[in-house]
């Protein structure tokens, strides 16, 4: 549908914080949007969902079948109706007041991405906050050093659905952002980049790396290392 945003959340029991992600999400100000939350879940997420769905006409469950963030952020874009997407990871450590910013930039831009990493506002907050955005971009910073986006990896990301389709991602786990970049780049993307603050998130953290995906990680940066020159980033402090 025309003018019309896929807010996508993939969830893997992620019980305690979806009603907060979920609530934050329609208090924003935009006219037309629907909300899909894919879940892998064996919690009570879908519980809560379910009810909340009583609440809002435009919130969709999907259920995952197949393991793996990479599936799911494929998954919603198959059910999405909008011609544009939005990601968001449903921990609350994405602020959806940012959304509507992001959909304007997104005008003259392939992708918006919102970075916890251009200010690093609030990241002293605990040392949860301080670990996560001042600790681990110090280690990663090897890794992630070619990359001109400050922060490869976040998960609240906005584009149109042709831009995806464009992008032919097949990664099917937490690889799928560093797939995104390396082929942004290749592609020649003009991207936006707007700062948010880093929040601690709700519940258990779902995130698992290991050396597979790490290694698989420095593979792909090394096989593409040329490419990512190609890629303009606008940054918007404001």
């Amino acid at each position: 549908m025309k003018n019309m945003l896929s807010i996508i959340v993939s969830t893997k029991d992620e019980e305690e914080p979806i009603p907060y992600v979920i609530e934050d999400i329609e208090k924003i100000d935009l006219d037309n949007f629907e909300i899909l939350v894919v879940d892998k879940s064996t919690d009570r997420t879908r519980e809560r969902v379910r009810r909340l769905m009583k609440k809002y006409d435009n919130l969709r469950l999907i259920e995952q079948e197949d393991s793996g963030k990479g599936n799911a952020m494929k998954l919603g874009v198959e059910k999405a109706k909008g011609d544009m997407i939005c990601f968001l990871d449903g921990d609350c450590t994405y602020p959806a007041k940012c959304i509507p910013r992001m959909v304007e930039l997104l005008k003259d831009h392939d992708m918006v991405i919102a970075s916890r990493l251009l200010l690093k506002e609030d990241a002293n907050r605990n040392f949860e906050t301080m670990y996560y955005y001042r600790i681990a971009p110090i280690l990663n910073k090897f890794i992630f050093r070619k990359f001109k986006t400050s922060e490869p990896m976040s998960g609240m990301r906005v584009m149109r659905k042709e831009t995806w389709n464009k992008l032919k991602l097949k990664s099917k786990g937490f690889v799928m952002e560093t797939e995104m970049e390396i082929k942004m780049a290749a592609l020649g993307f003009h991207v936006a980049e707007i700062p948010i603050p880093c929040l601690p998130r709700k519940g258990s953290s779902k995130f698992n790396w290991s050396w597979g995906d790490m290694m698989k990680i420095i593979r792909i940066i090394r096989k593409n290392s040329e490419k990512l020159d190609n890629l303009t980033v606008d940054v918007y402090l404001k």
